[in-house]
């Protein structure tokens, strides 16, 4: 659970996890604000959360970002920054107290685990925070790394690949699907084992999802208590969000979610919620009315939703209605899984000899749910037969736990995942011939110049090194040679960029983003400007993108 109590003056976290909810009113703590689902912030605010502008800009736009936490008396706006490192510390700390891990000394890899979907700038964000806690160097001068960020669903995928009571006999050929359900999102990954000893796995897909993690259906079954207690002034909405009743009912509602299977009618008790209204000078709801109420305005087409009550304070909320709250992630789950199998059937089917996709792991906080767990065996399930070994859905051993434990296994072995499925395309800005290569559609992004002999040419050309959907492995390897143009030409600069589409074109395209720029020196030294020559090497190393430069003449970095 992504839940931190943090000190008011955001010196330090007191308590993490599901501890941070239960003891928020502890006296001890009364200085203290609990930062709730944080994490999801990052991703539904990846727009504006860290433009890629100066390292130091970066910085500056972390420490703006704000996050509303439950204060003891109301909401305190906290720096989300302030949030994740403060996160990171807390662990980092509580890490340093096992005994086996203090006797590691300096020699400890950290592994920081974060959703593939999250975008650059997140990533990004996530680093500056590990550094900002003292967790590790993102890159030592040798090139090892003693802080990692790993994907979560490629870390549940290596945990998956040691449980050999479901996969049986591993061998190279071997697939599997992981379809990681978080509280906040949903992440999809496949992989194909290479080799068993050491394990090596080869990315079968690009890491896709999107958000339709567990905290959603929350979040349906909360408006619908509100709006059934008529709480529909906003003010109201917002104190009772930070009240302990409220923190009461949801604690039930978690234990009932999980075990859901389509068919139990789930009772919510409100005698809490009267009395709070009570407190803040509001009529208690008369419950017979307001289900009534509920019942005709928001439910009359199907009367199999109606809720009901139970003695004097009780609601029963039909199986139908909890249904629905889970639809709203089942479906596009279920959706998205199908869409990735149809999309990749080549790399999924059994062919000449290949088994094909065998199994579909289910691992996450989310994947604990029965419902969850019956969908994805009802849609994905295929018996064996002649034309098709068959296929299983089925929990991770320790579905909560598998990127954790997949995650210490990629620290131990960083070289695991041997190649990567790119959801992205990456490119330099350049100039080319316009020779009419530009879209019809985005014919006015383009920036026109005429360069003396050489005619018109798009000066905000996308020219890419890496295509969405092209394997990126260790032997990957991107050389831009850089030179100058006369003797007066001291340094070039290169601004990197990424796009969310195959094949873009201009560097300004929606969606496209700048990652970042170098600067590249050419050394004057060198009495023949024409052998100032720079290659600039872009190479892979673990989750990031690494540009190395040299001068031609002497092999000296640049």
């Amino acid at each position: 659970m992504t839940a931190l109590l943090l000190r008011v003056d955001q010196s330090h976290a007191e308590q993490f996890g599901e501890g941070a909810i239960r003891n928020r009113k502890d006296d001890a703590f009364v200085d203290c604000a609990l930062c709730e689902n944080f994490k999801m912030r990052l991703f539904l605010d990846e727009d504006d959360v860290s433009r890629p502008v100066s390292r130091d800009d970066q910085r500056l736009s972390h420490r703006e970002h704000q996050f509303e936490a439950i204060g003891q008396s109301g909401p305190e706006s906290v720096p989300l920054f302030s949030i994740f490192v403060a996160a990171l510390k807390y662990l980092r700390r509580a890490a340093l107290e096992v005994p086996e891990i203090q006797a590691c000394g300096d020699n400890i890899t950290w592994v920081i685990t974060i959703p593939a979907i999250w975008a650059l700038p997140a990533k990004r964000f996530m680093r500056h925070a590990a550094e900002e806690a003292n967790i590790g160097t993102s890159q030592s001068p040798d090139g090892d790394q003693s802080v990692l960020l790993c994907y979560e669903p490629e870390a549940a995928s290596v945990h998956c690949f040691s449980d050999d009571s479901i996969l049986g006999n591993m061998q190279a050929g071997v697939s599997i699907l992981v379809v990681d359900c978080g509280g906040g999102t949903v992440d999809v990954t496949g992989h194909e084992i290479k080799s068993v000893d050491p394990l090596r796995l080869d990315s079968l897909v690009p890491h896709s999802g999107g958000p339709w993690g567990g905290s959603f259906i929350d979040a349906a079954f909360e408006r619908c208590l509100l709006d059934l207690l008529q709480i529909f002034d906003a003010a109201d909405r917002e104190a009772f969000r930070y009240s302990d009743e409220r923190l009461i009912i949801v604690s039930k509602w978690l234990e009932d979610k999980e075990s859901f299977t389509g068919s139990q009618t789930v009772k919510v008790d409100v005698s809490g919620v009267n009395a709070w209204l009570v407190a803040r000078g509001k009529t208690p709801p008369v419950l017979d009315e307001y289900i009534e109420v509920y019942n005709t305005e928001r439910l009359a087409a199907d009367a199999s939703m109606h809720i009901s009550k139970q003695g004097a304070t009780r609601l029963k909320l039909p199986p139908a209605l909890v249904m629905s709250f889970f639809d709203l992630v089942l479906n596009p789950i279920v959706a998205h899984v199908r869409d990735v199998l149809t999309e990749n059937a080549d790399v999924f089917d059994p062919c000449g000899g290949h088994p094909g996709l065998t199994t579909i792991f289910l691992v996450g906080g989310l994947s604990r749910s029965e419902i969850l767990q019956q969908r994805m065996v009802e849609h994905f399930t295929i018996e064996p037969s002649g034309t098709h070994p068959g296929r299983v859905v089925t929990r991770a051993a320790d579905p909560v736990m598998a990127v954790a434990f997949g995650a210490c296994r990629v620290g131990m072995d960083p070289n695991t995942v041997v190649s990567r499925v790119s959801s992205r395309s990456y490119g330099i800005e350049g100039a080319m011939r316009k020779k009419n290569r530009i879209p019809a559609h985005n014919s006015d992004l383009a920036h026109i110049e005429v360069l003396g002999d050489r005619g018109p040419m798009v000066m905000n050309a996308f020219k890419m090194f890496i295509n969405q959907g092209d394997v990126v492995d260790g032997q990957f390897e991107k050389i831009i040679p850089c030179c100058p143009q006369d003797e007066e030409h001291e340094h070039v600069t290169l601004r990197f960029y990424s796009a969310p589409h195959a094949n873009p074109k201009l560097v300004n395209e929606p969606g496209c983003e700048l990652l970042g720029t170098a600067s590249v020196r050419f050394d004057m030294r060198i009495p023949d400007w024409r052998k100032r020559k720079v290659s600039v090497a872009i190479v892979p190393q673990g989750d990031q993108l690494v540009i190395q430069a040299f001068h031609d003449e002497t092999d000296r970095r640049a």
